[in-house]
C-alpha cells in the first residue's frame, strides 16, 4: 500500500515532514510535482508497503506509479481565513521565498490583487479535487473535492493535529510522537487585521470555506476529532 499525504500550504506539513522523516524513515518519500518521486521514471520503481509520499502534490498523484499498488490519501485542513493569512505573512517574511522579492510592502489587499495570489485562492478545493490551473469550474471541483475527501480514511483539521497524528500512528505502523510545531512565522491575529480585508478573504476562498465547514460538521456529527472513513 502507498499513502499519498497531500500537503495543503499552511496545514502543519512541514511538522509532519519532521516527524515522517524521523518516524518512519526509509517508507517515506517527501515529494512534490517537480522531483524525482513523480518523474517518468517513477511509474518503474518499487516501493515498500506502507511506503507514505507527502508533499505539495494534488489528488491523482498516484497515477504516476505503478497500478499494482494499493493506495490511500489523507490530508490535514486549516481554517481558510486563518491559512490565507499565514501564508500571506509567510511569502512577505520569508527571504527563500520565491515570492518574496516582489511581495515586499504590499498589503494583504494588494497581494490578493496580484496573479502570484491565484494559485493560493481557494487552494485546499482545487488540490484535493486533483485540478491544477487557476481557470476551472471550481463548483465542479468543489464537488469532486467532497467526493475524494470521502474516500481517505483519516482527514485532520490544524487545531487537531495530535489527535491525527496519533490516528496516523496507529492506521500506518510508527511510533507516536508528541507534537512540536515547524514552521510557524510571526504574524498578526485574525483581530488585528481590517474587518473589510477579512471579508474580502472569505468571498474570494468562498468554496475552501464550504469544504472545511462541512468537515467540521463531519466531526462534530460523528463526535471526534479526526474525520475516518472507509475507502
Amino acid at each position: 500500500m502507498i499513502l499519498y499525504s497531500i500537503h495543503l500550504e499552511k496545514c502543519g506539513g512541514t511538522t509532519l515532514d519532521l516527524i515522517y522523516h524521523d518516524k518512519i524513515g526509509e517508507r517515506y518519500v517527501r515529494a512534490s510535482p517537480r522531483q524525482s518521486a513523480f518523474s517518468p521514471d517513477a511509474y518503474k520503481k518499487q516501493y515498500p508497503d506502507n511506503t507514505v509520499f507527502h508533499g505539495h502534490f494534488s489528488y491523482g498523484a498516484h497515477r504516476h506509479h505503478a497500478e499494482s499498488y494499493p493506495i490511500e490519501y489523507t490530508t490535514v485542513l486549516r481554517e481558510p481565513v486563518d491559512r490565507f493569512v499565514s501564508h500571506y505573512y509567510h511569502v512577505t517574511t520569508r527571504k527563500d521565498h520565491p515570492q518574496y522579492p516582489t511581495v515586499q510592502g504590499m498589503t494583504i489587499g494588494q497581494y490578493m490583487d496580484t496573479d502570484m495570489c491565484l494559485s493560493v485562492k481557494n487552494i485546499m478545493t482545487r488540490r484535493l479535487a486533483g485540478v491544477c490551473d487557476n481557470e476551472s469550474d471550481l463548483t465542479i471541483a468543489y464537488s469532486r473535492a467532497l467526493a475524494n475527501l470521502r474516500t481517505f480514511p483519516l482527514v485532520g483539521v490544524l487545531q487537531h493535529l495530535d489527535e491525527y497524528l496519533t490516528a496516523m500512528a496507529q492506521r500506518y505502523d510508527f511510533e507516536p510522537t508528541r507534537l512540536s510545531r515547524s514552521n510557524v512565522g510571526k504574524r498578526k491575529t485574525l483581530a488585528e487585521i481590517p474587518t473589510a480585508t477579512l471579508d474580502r478573504i472569505r468571498e474570494e476562498n468562498d468554496y475552501d470555506i464550504n469544504l472545511y465547514e462541512h468537515v467540521l460538521q463531519r466531526l462534530q456529527e460523528n463526535k471526534t476529532k479526526v474525520l475516518r472513513s472507509t475507502p
